[in-house]
Parts: structure tokens; C-alpha cells; sequence
């Protein structure tokens, strides 16, 4: 009888700890022993000539839905449930390699170490020889932010990443043999995005344009949140800027003698000033209630 991949997790959930005898790929009729206790594979990282070569041990294996089952001398064990979620390709790739081995080059080390190394640490037994993984682990940044007017109402704004005397612009992409902490880089992004409405540069810089509400909440207080995570470096131009918050209006409205009566009161403005915003209401422009 043949079991699909689904087929073989339930047989072995059901047969539990219970010992049976099988003929298993090429190997004779055996009585096994399924252990209770996860397999890890051994996944050795040599270091090569400039770059590393990785080197799955010899297994044997049967393929279910959500585990790995590895066998030999009668004993059978089951892998940990993420090996088969989190790291399946990967293992699937090296099983299928001449000798269960790959090759990485010295400037994929950057990347290999920053987004595969933590889960191959997960899911198998790491071990390495003549290989050291701090060589390429990044530094912890340290975040600048670079400001500048660009006319009177657009400011530019470049963010910057420094590991020691290496600078990279965070939006930036990253290019092969950085090393970069790109998790970090994206949460102080994230920080300081929401001060800015574009990018201009190709994507290269952050753009606040043509919102005056904006520009008083970065400069009212938006600088001072963000100089907690990063130093701030502002042209002569930019520093000479002056907005203000926009005046607090109340308006009412009551109708008399078949008229509109429009109230207008403001703690903030004198009656000549309500005076002149009146005068530069747009009449053609439309409004909705």
C-alpha cells in the first residue's frame, strides 16, 4: 500500500511509539523503533577558498506532509515541525545536491548570515569549521538625518545608516557584500515616514510637500521625537523656516428672516484678520456639509 505525504503523518501518528517491521526504501525487511525524541540533521559550514561550502550529513528519509521521519539502525525519528514549514526548500535543495553539498560565494556571506543562518541555528545542528560568522554579522547602526528647503513649502530629507565609517542611505537598496541590519533600518524608517507625504531622488529621499499642517508638526515636535533614536543635521535654509499652527475658528450658522446669519469667533485672531480670510474665500469652489 503507498501513502501519500498526508497519509504517512497519520500513520505514524497513529502507530505512535509502537515498534514495526518494514522494508524502507533499499534496505531489508527491519523491525524499527520510532522514537519520541526530534532529529535535528547535521549541517556542517566549512570555509572554503574565499567562500564556504554547506554540507548536509548522509540520510536517509521518508517525506511526510509536516515532518520528516529519518531512519537508521532500526531506530526512526521524527524531525521538528519547523524543519518541514520554515526550512523544507532548503533542506530539499541540499538532499538533492551531489554529495548533499552548496557552495556560497564571499559576497553572499553578508546576506547568508543576516537572513538564513539564524534559521538554519533553528531547525538544524550547525556546526562550523574554520568559518567566522561575526566577520559578516552587522555592526548595531547608529541613524542620521540629513534636512534641507528645497523652496518655501518642500523640505528633503535623506536617512542614513552608519556602522562605524560605512554609510548607506536606508531607502537605498542594499547591494551585494553590505552588511547591513535591515530589521533595524526598517524600524527607525518606519519612525520617520509618517513626517513626509513623497520621495523624491528616485526613491532616495523623503519629500514633504505642500502642507503647511505637516511641516508645524515636524517642526513643532516632530525633530525633537525623532532626535531620541537618531542625530539630526538641518541646512541654514532649513533652520530659517517659520510656520505656525493653523488658528483655531468657530463657525455658526442660524437662519433669520429667511437669511443666513454666519458667526465666525476665534481667540486667536482679531476681527480684522477673520475680516481678511473671508476676503480670500474661493466662492467657485466646492464645499460639502
Amino acid at each position: 500500500m503507498e501513502l501519500d505525504e498526508v497519509g504517512i503523518d497519520r500513520f505514524f501518528d497513529a502507530i505512535g511509539e509502537m515498534p514495526l517491521s518494514a522494508e524502507i526504501g533499499y534496505l531489508p525487511e527491519e523491525e524499527y523503533h520510532v522514537q519520541e525524541e526530534e532529529r535535528k540533521p547535521k549541517l556542517e559550514i566549512r570555509a572554503g577558498a574565499s567562500g564556504v561550502f554547506l554540507v548536509l550529513e548522509d540520510l536517509h528519509v521518508i517525506r511526510g506532509s509536516r515532518f520528516y521521519y529519518f531512519y537508521e539502525d532500526g531506530m526512526i525519528y521524527r524531525s521538528s515541525e519547523a524543519l518541514k514549514a520554515k526550512a523544507g526548500d532548503f533542506f530539499d535543495y541540499m538532499e538533492r545536491q551531489t554529495g548533499g553539498e552548496c557552495y556560497i560565494a564571499a559576497e553572499e556571506l553578508p546576506s547568508f548570515c543576516r537572513d538564513l543562518l539564524p534559521l538554519l541555528r533553528e531547525t538544524f545542528r550547525v556546526t562550523a569549521e574554520g568559518f567566522d560568522e561575526t566577520l559578516y554579522v552587522p555592526k548595531k547602526p547608529e541613524f542620521e538625518l540629513y534636512l534641507d528647503k528645497q523652496d518655501n513649502q518642500t523640505v528633503g530629507a535623506k536617512l542614513v545608516a552608519a556602522y562605524g565609517d560605512d554609510k548607506y542611505n536606508v531607502l537605498q537598496k542594499i547591494e551585494p557584500g553590505e552588511v547591513r541590519d535591515l530589521g533595524e533600518e526598517m524600524r527607525v524608517r518606519t519612525l520617520v515616514e509618517p513626517y513626509f507625504n513623497e520621495y523624491g531622488l528616485g526613491q532616495t529621499i523623503f519629500i514633504l510637500s505642500h502642507n503647511e499642517d505637516m511641516l508645524y508638526q515636524l517642526i513643532s515636535s516632530g525633530l525633537q521625537r525623532l532626535s531620541e533614536y537618531m542625530s539630526i543635521y538641518t541646512t541654514e535654509d532649513f533652520r530659517g523656516m517659520k510656520v505656525v499652527s493653523s488658528p483655531s475658528v468657530s463657525v455658526g450658522v442660524a437662519l433669520k428672516s429667511d437669511l443666513l446669519e454666519l458667526q465666525i469667533h476665534s481667540d486667536e485672531m482679531s476681527r480684522e484678520e477673520l475680516a481678511y480670510l473671508l476676503t480670500r474665500y474661493d466662492r467657485k469652489r466646492n464645499t460639502s456639509v
